[in-house]
């Protein structure tokens, strides 16, 4: 059966130090908190994880989490109230060989239908969004899905038929949680019960770029910013010295970054928006990661830029309008944290190249 984890408070010092075990919740207390706290939290889950999905209906019945995760691969979670059996393992293989056979526009018509519910934010077109999210995999969905049961336990056979699917290259994964109770706080326990695939299937590139920045700036003309957009959206390459995708309502400037494992991608830093609101205005935006690491940038634009504000969807943390007025007198705040994004960019991925020459 599975290992359990203990966890001890430790308090003191010296020859006073000493250790209390923290009482484990009863597990119907896990049971009833812990799907609402991965939807409000889904890098409990793993990092960088979006969720997509909730309840999603599939041929096999509805799925309980739909995400895309950090290198824009779908997926799949199944949540049990207590011990994962076999009949979890069949159960989420049933739901990923349906969505491994559907077609692209079947995907993301289920993640429109899907979204906007039980807690998931809105996506109203999802190839649009995936394509900022992620210019360098054009295939939707890409490849290769990720499976991963979610449960309060697992037991041996469940465990066995997993690690086999794995070492036979099928993305499966086993997730545990254990919640524990100390003082005002519960401590949740994330316990990784599988092996790693054997092999990960990649995703063929495709090219829809010119048609998609043929529609974009159709789109920029009848809103009449095509100008504007153009000149603004060249702007912020040069500043930025990142990669541009267009997509059908924006162009995504993205930056390259290294995969866990190792390989290298591109990752979305900022936007610029034909704002479908009203004529006369594009949008420049920033996502999570990129006001993670400048956020006085940030700062500094809220207070010099008229309408800026911050925002707390999943791929939007910060937005500004413009318009050809403003544009002047924006240009000089917005290439210092176009300046000040590139350099806190460098600086973490040195960092990441020094966590992987360290040995392991």
């Amino acid at each position: 059966m599975a290992e359990k984890i203990g966890i001890w408070k430790v308090s003191g010092g010296g020859p006073l130090v000493s250790a209390k075990p923290l009482e484990e919740m009863r597990t119907t207390e896990t049971e009833q908190r812990l799907e609402e706290l991965l939807v409000a939290s889904p890098d409990v889950l793993m990092p960088e994880l979006t969720l997509v999905g909730r309840q999603v209906q599939t041929s096999g019945g509805p799925l309980d989490l739909l995400g895309v995760d950090r290198d824009g691969r779908l997926v799949l979670f199944e949540l049990k109230r207590g011990t994962l059996t076999r009949d979890a393992v069949a159960q989420i293989l049933d739901y990923g060989s349906d969505l491994q056979a559907r077609e692209p526009e079947d995907i993301a018509l289920l993640v429109q239908e899907s979204s906007g519910r039980h807690g998931i934010e809105a996506i109203k077109d999802f190839a649009d969004w995936y394509q900022g999210e992620f210019p360098d995999v054009d295939e939707l969905p890409p490849a290769g899905l990720r499976l991963v049961l979610v449960g309060l336990g697992v037991d041996d056979r469940a465990r066995r038929m997993v690690n086999f699917l794995a070492a036979s290259g099928i993305d499966i994964q086993l997730l545990t949680f254990q919640a524990f109770a100390t003082d005002n706080d519960t401590l949740l326990a994330r316990h990784v019960e599988t092996v790693e695939p054997t092999t990960r299937r990649t995703s063929p590139a495709g090219g829809t770029k010119d048609a998609n920045r043929k529609l974009l700036e159709q789109l920029a003309d009848a809103k009449g910013v095509k100008g504007l957009f153009l000149e603004t959206a060249d702007f912020i390459e040069s500043k930025l010295a990142g990669y541009r995708w267009p997509g059908k309502t924006a162009f995504t400037f993205s930056l390259p970054e290294m995969t866990d494992q190792g390989k290298p991608s591109l990752r979305a830093y900022a936007s610029l928006y034909v704002d479908p609101a009203a004529s006369g205005r594009v949008l420049f935006v920033l996502t999570p990661r990129a006001v993670e690491i400048v956020d006085s940038a940030v700062e500094a634009l809220l207070k010099s830029v008229p309408g800026s504000s911050r925002m707390t969807k999943s791929w939007m943390a910060f937005q500004m309008p413009i318009t050809q007025a403003s544009w002047p007198t924006i240009r000089d705040s917005l290439e210092r944290a176009l300046a000040e994004l590139r350099e806190a960019w460098t600086e973490k991925v040195e960092r990441q190249k020094v966590v992987e020459t360290e040995p392991s």
